[in-house]
């Protein structure tokens, strides 16, 4: 039996759901912001207002991470492809 700790299946299967939950996050983070979230934003109080356009602020940074991850995980998938095919066969 493979250590867990070594075995690359389970650190792909990790890094995909990693992945997902970040592009779910970015994907609610991104429709509040648009337009449809816009009533909701305008009701909002002065000192309210400004903690969302804080947070706005940090999704951004979060959206910068979010595309190197999407970059680190595809080379990733790249330099485990050889193993899974050794794995499989």
């Amino acid at each position: 039996m493979a250590d867990l700790l070594t075995d690359p299946r389970l650190h792909i299967r990790l890094i995909d759901a990693f992945y997902v939950e970040a592009m779910v996050l970015a994907d609610e983070a991104r429709s509040y912001f648009d337009e449809g979230g816009r009533a909701e934003r305008e009701a909002l109080e002065k000192a309210q207002k400004a903690a969302v356009n804080e947070m706005k602020a940090e999704l951004w940074k979060m959206g910068k991470v979010v595309r190197a991850a999407e970059k680190r995980h595809a080379a990733v998938m790249r330099s485990l492809a050889p193993l899974l095919r050794r794995a499989a066969a």
